[in-house]
């Protein structure tokens, strides 16, 4: 499962597990997201505010902004022990009304990871939790998130 942002000019591409440590990385690293915006067409009272759905909700530009800080940040870090990491707030966050609902869409998530892929059923695994360091603090894939970064000040997008 992938999802694609629409903003007002370009797209951008992200998998699953990479969109999910970005949200979880930058809350614990000071990230506090307001939730997003409703998909066009819902009411604003029946949307809960999820991340992790594919329903074309809107993050909002202040929300953007102010994750391609907190990314930037990470980008910079040396390491992931130079990151600041306060496990206190993402535990916060998925309590919140959001939190609740994107986190009960990762789980979904990863049951559907352990059906597809049952231990020893010989398949490459897909799951994130597996690496042992996140694919974005490697050198080599800082210029993605150094390109996420340049489509999130560009301002609000579209979750599909």
């Amino acid at each position: 499962m992938s999802f694609e942002f629409f903003g007002k000019k370009e797209c951008f591409n992200l998998d699953y597990q990479t969109w999910w440590a970005f949200i979880i990385w930058a809350v614990g690293c000071g990230w506090e997201p307001t939730g997003t915006g409703p998909p066009r067409g819902m009411p604003a009272k029946k949307w809960p505010g999820g991340y992790f759905s594919n329903d074309g909700q809107l993050l909002y530009a202040r929300d953007a902004r102010r994750l391609a800080y907190i990314l930037e940040k990470v980008i910079a870090a040396p390491s992931l022990s130079a990151l600041q990491i306060d496990d206190s707030r993402t535990s916060r966050w998925l309590r919140s009304r959001p939190g609740r609902q994107d986190l009960r869409v990762h789980r979904s998530f990863e049951k559907f990871v352990r059906l597809v892929n049952p231990p020893g059923s010989g398949k490459k695994k897909r799951h994130a939790s597996n690496r042992p360091q996140p694919w974005f603090l490697g050198n080599n894939a800082k210029s993605s998130m150094r390109d996420f970064v340049k489509f999130c000040r560009a301002g609000s997008f579209r979750i599909y």
